[in-house]
C-alpha cells in the first residue's frame, strides 16, 4: 500500500472512530428507527478485550490514542461500542459501555453526553453526518463532552 493511499486509510478510520467516539457512527440506526434511540435490535456479545497492542488507551486525562487495527476491527463490528442516544438540540448520551470496550478504555462513562467533535455542534443525526464528511481527511480530533454537568475535551489520535 502506498503511503497516500496508507495515509487515506487511516483518515477515514480516524473519521469513523471519531463518530464512534461522539456516538454518531450510529445516527444511521436513528434515522432508520426514528425514534432518536439508538439501541441494538440484538443484544451485542460482550466485547472480548482486544490483545494489550490492539486496547485503545488514555496518555493523560485528556489526551488519547486509538491503535488502527483497533479502528479497523471498530469500523467492521460497531456494534462493540455500545448504545448511545440523541438528546436533540444537545448532542449524543452515551447509554451503554461495554465493560473493557474502546469508549471505556478512553475514559468515557455512560451518560456522558457528546456536544461536539473539533469545535463543531454534534446535536442532530444531519450535523454528525457533516462532521463525518469534514472528518475523512483527518488524523485526530477532538470530542467535547458534558459529564454530570462538566464540560471536558478528548483529543483522540489514531496510531
Amino acid at each position: 500500500m502506498s503511503e497516500s493511499a496508507g495515509q487515506r486509510r487511516i483518515a477515514i478510520t480516524l473519521a469513523i472512530v471519531a463518530f464512534v467516539l461522539a456516538a454518531t457512527a450510529l445516527v444511521v440506526a436513528i434515522a432508520r428507527r426514528g425514534d432518536g434511540d439508538v439501541t441494538p435490535d440484538a443484544r451485542p456479545a460482550p466485547a472480548k478485550p482486544p490483545p494489550p497492542a490492539a486496547r485503545a488507551y488514555l496518555v493523560d486525562r485528556t489526551h488519547g490514542v486509538v491503535p488502527r487495527q483497533l479502528a479497523d476491527d471498530l469500523i467492521a463490528d460497531p456494534s462493540r461500542l455500545g448504545a448511545a442516544r440523541e438528546k436533540p438540540g444537545v448532542g449524543f448520551e452515551l447509554v451503554s459501555i461495554p465493560r473493557g470496550g474502546v469508549l471505556e478504555q478512553l475514559g468515557f462513562h455512560e451518560g456522558d453526553v457528546i456536544r461536539g467533535v473539533n469545535g463543531m455542534e454534534v446535536s442532530t443525526p444531519a450535523s454528525a453526518l457533516q462532521i463525518y464528511n469534514q472528518l475523512k481527511s483527518s488524523t485526530r480530533f477532538t470530542i467535547d463532552l458534558d459529564r454530570a454537568g462538566s464540560a471536558l475535551q478528548l483529543t483522540v489520535e489514531i496510531r
